[in-house]
């Protein structure tokens, strides 16, 4: 089975996440992925609920905890990969462009409010440099 999730589908459930915690939000990072490193990590799930933004966003689109926990340490664009490879979830090379840089600003300490709006330029450039309205 084939599922499309829509760029406006993702806009809405990005907006959705960053009306819940607040626009001025800064995302904490949760337990290390490698116990070595020691170093805080960026989650798609943290315990038994969604963690940073995207898995915000994916789980509200109703993609479940152990799917997003799966892919934990894939940028945003690979977790779309790992959905449609596993799940048959697609969504548009823009959606990939607005979530890879939405979670790349929140790891970078970027409140919610500012990665989703720098994100959506981000997006837009991309899609505008391969020739793409």
């Amino acid at each position: 089975m084939s599922t499309w999730l829509t760029d406006q589908q993702i806009i809405d459930a990005v907006d959705a996440a960053v009306a819940e915690k607040g626009a001025d939000y800064t995302y904490e990072r949760g337990e290390p992925m490698d116990p070595d490193e020691g170093a805080p990590s960026c989650l798609y799930v943290h315990g038994d609920k969604p963690g940073c933004i995207v898995g915000n966003a994916m789980h509200r689109l109703g993609i479940d905890l152990a799917t997003l926990r799966e892919s934990e340490g894939r940028s945003a664009g690979g977790l779309l990969i790992d959905l449609r490879d596993k799940q048959g979830y697609h969504a548009s090379m823009w959606a990939q462009d607005f979530l890879d840089a939405v979670q790349h600003q929140q790891d970078n300490g970027e409140t919610w409010g500012d990665a989703v709006a720098e994100g959506r330029i981000r997006a837009d450039r991309a899609h505008r440099f391969r020739g793409v309205e």
